[in-house]
């Protein structure tokens, strides 16, 4: 389906396509699923919780907390996943 000129006119001041074309790329915003943003929030908290995991231990017995362990610590207080930042940032 094509726009009109004056579609492409009306929404970007232009109705050459490569200017569009190129306006999209530049600006644009890509559109993720809801079963993709599902899946890259749970590998997120998962990340997030490897590294936790892999930096702390358990001070009575001197034993690795386990990435499952981490991960019920985090539902429980209710961790909130930024998509924007790294793994390791946060």
């Amino acid at each position: 389906m094509l726009a009109s000129s004056k579609d492409l006119i009306d929404a970007f001041g232009t109705s050459d396509q490569k200017l569009v074309c190129q306006e999209i790329l530049e600006k644009g915003e890509m559109q993720v699923s809801e079963q993709e943003r599902v899946a890259l929030h749970e590998t997120v908290f998962r990340d997030i919780a490897s590294i936790v995991a892999e930096k702390t231990v358990n001070p009575n017995n001197n034993l690795p907390y386990t990435i499952t362990m981490i991960q019920n610590a985090m539902r429980q207080i209710q961790f909130s996943v930024n998509l924007s930042k790294s793994s390791k940032s946060q």
